[in-house]
Parts: structure tokens; C-alpha cells; sequence
């Protein structure tokens, strides 16, 4: 009865450690966490929308120019989210 009052709390503590080592190494890649994200097509393009509830047309779209979304596009081809 002693051995198992010994093992089952260092069992338990092993087990845990496992899990938060695991836990810790879990990355997750652009395309894991935008929606519908492909940077493999032609012409990629970024669309952003401001959203404002007051206003009729809650949607309204942000002009961004093309180098900048040349580079948003590339920062986040390599991007890398806990």
C-alpha cells in the first residue's frame, strides 16, 4: 500500500511534466491560423476590413498599397504563432 501511495503522486507529476513539455513546443503556422490563407496562388493579395457598428455598411474596406502587402505577405509566410 506504501508503494502505491509513493508511485501514484510521482506517476501523476511524470505525466504532467510530459504534457507541459509538449504543450510548450506547439507552434502553429499562417495558413493553421488565417482563414483561407494560400500564399502558393499568382497574385496574392491582402484584404483588410474596418468594422464599425454605428454606421449602415458596418464593413468598410482599408486601401493598402502594394509593396505593403508585398511585405504583410511575406511576414506572414514565415510567421510562426504560440
Amino acid at each position: 500500500m506504501k508503494k502505491i501511495i509513493i508511485i501514484l503522486p510521482l506517476l501523476i507529476i511524470v505525466i504532467a511534466i510530459g504534457f507541459l513539455i509538449a504543450k510548450k513546443d506547439q507552434s502553429y503556422s499562417a495558413t493553421d491560423v488565417l482563414e483561407n490563407a494560400d500564399f502558393n496562388v499568382e497574385n496574392p493579395t491582402i484584404t483588410i476590413h474596418t468594422v464599425d457598428t454605428e454606421k449602415e455598411d458596418i464593413y468598410t474596406q482599408i486601401e493598402i498599397p502594394e509593396e505593403t502587402q508585398k511585405r504583410l505577405i511575406q511576414a506572414f509566410q514565415k510567421a510562426k504563432f504560440d
